[in-house]
């Protein structure tokens, strides 16, 4: 199961790969956003910024839960309404759409799409979040999650999102410990409706008063039973009477806001002693009292300007700590509580940040000495976790960074860049193109390079004799920027299109790019920052994906110089200065079947230097069936040990400070080459026994009723199989380094 799994996550990951290079190089993208609820809305801001923005294409969907009843999601729908015409935010009701023939996915195209919950299930298969884990799914929990338990880290949803925006990085851990996935689509981002609550104040919510009056709410969760339940805190039958009872006795000095959980009212339809009449009974005598009120919709203001919070809702046990005022959770007892919801460490701490509400009388107390005395002997415990935990000393809200981070993964810029506004004291960046017969490829290239956010730059376009109509499809572009630049030459190999491409430029740094290749719009902005902030630093780079008929991460990464002897680490498209190249003499020119960027390289750093690379994808690599295009690929040949001759020969100073002979730097060379492949094997050979330890103690604890045998059972497993496992690994692993040192 868990090796079948391991197969499909890494299916989907490709998918999503494939997908976000294709956005990548997209004018606009599909951008969906599902709402069922406005408690569980999360996502106006970013939605808003989204929309702002003209490469996304944004559209908001109501869609109504299945698991909800009719009333429900009549009464959420009307909730929603009166919301986004507050906020005069467009949005479709899913069951109002004319669709004909085609089916939601047609009818949207969606790109991305952001859900309310992981769980599958929640919506017709039309829709529902299974139905898209081929596309860019985007998780914002409408809670902060204090369950440490699967349900809330392994779903689907969880598994094959590509993004969970989660709270604090003790949820990521929390996912890495507990998902299949191990939290690899995690990006923390703080809580979006935690920056609302510590924002400033609105508007007033609460009924006016003929005098000043301490303010309570009461938000009862939706769990209702006769009896001591399995939630340990399941109160409502037991507490609604009394709380109405507190609202009348404190109605000269207390308002009491009743906030019950969306689903509360539909069980208590269900209730063989409420029933329909006696629940809109209950509710209307809340709504109506003259120092209480019924709050069913949106809360953010009416948390802000209340004084204290009486509940036993899971996510209010986070959400109103924001606020730092008194907050008692009812239940017969905190820890079963704790035990039997299974609640993180994170979810223990808050909940031990509370009064405790265990009968009647200290709900009084609560209410006489902590709210309207003021004796909140709580107050430091409560700062202490805000400052641990829900503190974000940012200057970018969580909507902001998950705008972002979506953006710098499509690389979407904010803004339109006007090319003719250049910022002063910006340096030149010369980009050099060569090209040879790329006439399919060179827009996409230099659509890249017109998306720079970065203004003051130039590019040649370097057509190296081609024989396709290469140089019909760059005029265009020549109209478009007078910083595009086009010179034909007689093929002479892409060493001498970059030379001349170098010469005829003037910029200070240098960005060679071949024409098949693509660039983030961010690439030269950061090359150039970090280069001038950092002038001990002679090259910036970045990470890479293969894009086109391959899509996956190209795993590049400098270590030192005496590695780079041996191995090409940094792809063709780096950024460099200008007078580093002269120095050095430029690319070979002899070199003429690949590897010249390497042997560029080698040449460049010689006499030391920094070199950085960034952690961000910003350059994509094309890869083909066919390698004739790729130049990099074509010097994978027979030929290649006479080019690493060559390159040796022109470099013999620099080998022989490592490599005192020829044939200890091939020997080193094929000793690197099979360590990495011997590391991947045994990686590989781990992964699957792994999964099969763990398939093997599933079928353990659910075949052994008892407890004791299953406990003997594993250690005699653990005692004698790991050993004989590493055994074989280690007998594997040595074969190779044998292999390598024969060499």
């Amino acid at each position: 199961m868990q090796e079948q799994y391991n197969q499909d996550i890494q299916q989907n990951r490709q998918e999503h790969l494939k997908l976000i290079n294709e956005l990548r190089r997209r004018s606009s993208i599909n951008v969906i956003f599902i709402v069922s609820s406005l408690s569980m809305w999360q996502h106006q801001n970013v939605y808003e910024l989204m929309a702002a923005n003209k490469h996304f294409n944004t559209s908001i969907i109501f869609v109504p839960f299945t698991t909800f009843s009719k009333e429900e999601n009549e009464l959420a729908l009307e909730q929603l309404k009166g919301y986004f015409a507050k906020h005069s935010t467009p949005f479709y009701v899913y069951q109002e759409l004319d669709f004909g023939q085609q089916t939601f996915r047609e009818r949207f195209a969606p790109d991305v799409l952001f859900y309310p919950q992981w769980y599958s299930g929640n919506y017709d298969a039309n829709i529902d979040i299974s139905s898209f884990f081929d596309r860019l799914i985007c998780l914002i929990p409408y809670g902060i999650t204090t369950i440490g338990t699967k349900d809330n880290y392994d779903c689907d949803g969880n598994n094959y999102a590509w993004k969970q925006y989660q709270t604090s990085p003790i949820h990521k851990e929390d996912a890495k410990r507990l998902s299949r996935c191990k939290g690899d689509n995690v990006v923390v981002v703080g809580y979006p409706k935690g920056d609302k609550l510590l924002s400033t104040i609105s508007f007033d919510p609460w009924k006016k008063q003929e005098c000043s009056k301490k303010r309570v709410i009461w938000a009862p969760h939706f769990t209702i039973s006769d009896g001591i339940t399995f939630l340990h805190r399941s109160n409502f039958l037991m507490m609604s009477e009394f709380m109405w009872s507190l609202a009348e006795r404190y109605k000269g000095t207390v308002q009491f806001a009743f906030k019950p959980h969306p689903r509360l009212k539909t069980e208590l339809y269900k209730h063989p002693e409420w029933g329909k009449e006696r629940t809109d009974h209950y509710y209307q005598r809340w709504e109506t009292g003259s120092n209480t009120q019924l709050e069913t919709g949106d809360y953010i203001e009416l948390f802000k300007t209340s004084d204290a919070m009486i509940h036993d809702c899971g996510s209010f046990s986070v959400e109103y700590l924001y606020l730092r005022k008194p907050v008692m959770f009812i239940t017969n007892s905190l820890e079963k509580t704790k035990e039997t919801e299974a609640l993180s460490d994170f979810g223990c701490r808050a909940l031990d940040m509370h009064y405790v509400g265990f009968s009647e009388s200290s709900i009084n107390r609560f209410i006489e000495n902590v709210v309207m005395l003021g004796q909140d002997d709580m107050k430091k415990k409560r700062d202490c976790f805000f400052n641990e935990y829900l503190f974000r000393d940012e200057h970018k809200t969580s909507s902001e960074l998950i705008y972002q981070d979506i953006c710098n993964e499509l690389w979407v810029r904010d803004s339109v860049v006007d090319a003719n506004k250049i910022k002063k004291d910006q340096p030149l960046v010369s980009i050099i193109i060569p090209c040879y017969n790329q006439a399919l490829y060179i827009a996409e290239a230099l659509d890249s390079v017109l998306a720079q956010t970065y203004q003051n730059w130039e590019a040649f376009v370097i057509d190296d004799g081609s024989t396709d109509n290469l140089a019909a499809v760059v005029k265009p572009f020549l109209k478009k920027s007078q910083h595009i630049h086009y010179y034909y030459q007689s093929n002479g190999g892409v060493s001498k299109a970059r030379n001349i491409g170098v010469k005829m430029s003037q910029g200070k740094y240098i960005l060679p790019l071949d024409g098949d290749d693509v660039i983030s719009p961010f690439y030269i902005e950061r090359a150039v920052s970090y280069l001038e902030k950092n002038p001990e630093c002679t090259l910036y780079y970045c990470q890479v994906d293969f894009f086109d008929e391959v899509n996956e991460h190209w795993p590049v990464a400098y270590k030192d110089y005496k590695n780079l002897l041996l191995y090409n680490s940094i792809f063709c498209s780096s950024v460099f200065r200008r007078a580093d190249f002269d120095r050095v003499g430029g690319y070979d020119e002899t070199f003429l079947l690949g590897l010249e960027d390497w042997e560029f390289y080698i040449r460049l750093l010689s006499s030391g230097g920094q070199v950085y690379q960034a952690s961000d994808v910003l350059f994509l690599y094309r890869r083909h069936s066919s390698q004739a295009v790729s130049r990099n690929d074509t010097a994978n040949n027979l030929r290649e040990n006479e080019i690493l001759e060559d390159i040796y020969l022109k470099n013999k100073k620099s080998y022989t400070r490592y490599f005192p002979i020829y044939i200890k730097c091939l020997r080193e060379r094929a000793h690197l080459s099979e360590c990495l492949k011997g590391e991947q094997l045994v990686q590989n050979h781990l992964n699957q026994q792994i999964a099969s330890l763990q398939e093997q103690i599933a079928s353990y604890k659910e075949t052994n009723n008892s407890l004791e045998q299953n406990n003997k059972r594993m250690q005699l497993y653990f005692s004698c199989k790991p050993i004989k496992i590493l055994y074989k690994i280690i007998r594997a692993y040595r074969k190779h380094v044998k292999k390598a040192e024969l060499y």
